[in-house]
């Protein structure tokens, strides 16, 4: 949320809000900031609903469609999506959609992660991605397959250099990719 470079008086739409974290982190940044939340579950956003209110966070939620977000062109300062992008039927139409609701000059924000990196370290990733992971997350939640899914997402979804010019080609410019953990997710910033 630090570098969305929220001020008073913006208005942030975070897609793919699920229970709401990054409306908490955005609240702590800028109080004062206008937050909107957009999630496809409802049973996602009574979640976040309670956490919020729980914390007196001032916010509207919404259940909808990242795709069709039923908000105006031009209308928040950012956008923010958090592990959603992935998970959206057609990223690039997601992607379009961020940039329609965005006033010139607004900034978009993407925390995702990336396919294993390269290299030793990206192959015991792999390894802990595809095997560990659903074990550990079928032992603990009782679900492997929502695990597997997820070691499947990540591996299908865009590389760093595939997910910069795609959003270059939407329309987003100074495209930046901040790499967190050697590599495995990225900040992905674009402005209109």
């Amino acid at each position: 949320m630090r570098l969305a470079q929220l001020e008073p008086g913006m208005r942030l739409m975070d897609l793919c809000t699920g229970t709401g974290d990054l409306l908490v982190a955005a609240n702590r940044v800028c109080p004062e900031c206008e937050l909107v939340g957009l999630d496809l579950t409802q049973a996602m956003l009574d979640l976040a609903e309670k956490k919020l209110a729980k914390a007196s966070i001032k916010n509207e939620l919404i259940c909808g469609d990242a795709v069709a977000v039923p908000r105006p062109d031009q209308s928040f300062d950012r956008v923010t999506i958090g592990f959603g992008l992935r998970n959206i039927e057609d990223p690039m139409l997601g992607l379009k959609e961020m940039h329609r609701i965005l006033k010139p000059g607004g900034k978009l924000l993407i925390l995702e992660f990336a396919p294993a990196p390269k290299g030793v370290f990206g192959a015991i990733y792999g390894l802990y991605l595809r095997h560990i992971i659903p074990v550990l997350g079928g032992l603990i939640t009782g679900s492997r397959q929502a695990y597997s899914h997820l070691s499947t997402s990540i591996e299908g979804f865009f590389a760093r250099d595939h997910m910069v010019s795609v959003m270059q080609e939407v329309g987003f410019t100074a495209v930046q990719a901040v790499p967190l953990f050697g590599g495995i997710a990225y900040i992905y910033i674009g402005r209109v």
